[in-house]
Formats: C-alpha cells, structure tokens, sequence
C-alpha cells in the first residue's frame, strides 16, 4: 500500500495533544518543555538556520529536518 507524502505546515502552537478522546496538552507547551534550551547542540543548529531564514525572509516556511536542503529560496528573478 502507497501512503501520500504528509506535507509539513507551520502549526501556532494551540493545536492540541490529544488521546483517545480527551486533551492531554497543547503543542505549545511540547515546544517549551522540548526546546527551550535554545543553546543545546541539536537546538542551537535549528536556532541559525532559522536566523538565516530571517535573513532570507523565508522564516515563514516550516522546516524539514530530513530535506535535502536546509532553506529552499524562491529563484532569483535577478538572473532572468
């Protein structure tokens, strides 16, 4: 059987955590007990890439941690 790609989308952090049929928390509170030590080693290389996508202004695009790239851009219309 052929399972479709799961697309990454940017989450808000209100999405909630749930069981069976009740809320066991949110994401947000995931992503504050998980990664709030924002100098550790796997968190500090998500830290600067996300700096970078800043820069890029293509902060906006989650991230995939498996992609081929670390950013993708949009193409340049400068070299058209």
């Amino acid at each position: 059987m052929m399972y479709p790609a799961i697309e990454p989308k940017r989450l808000n952090g209100n999405e909630a955590i749930i069981d069976e049929d009740n809320k066991v928390s949110d994401v947000l509170a995931f992503w504050q007990w998980a990664y709030s030590e924002l100098m550790g080693n796997t968190e500090r290389g998500a830290l600067a890439e996300y700096l970078i996508a800043c820069a890029l202004g293509i902060e906006n695009e989650p991230r995939i941690s498996w992609g081929r790239y670390d950013l993708v851009t949009p193409p340049l219309s400068l070299f058209r």
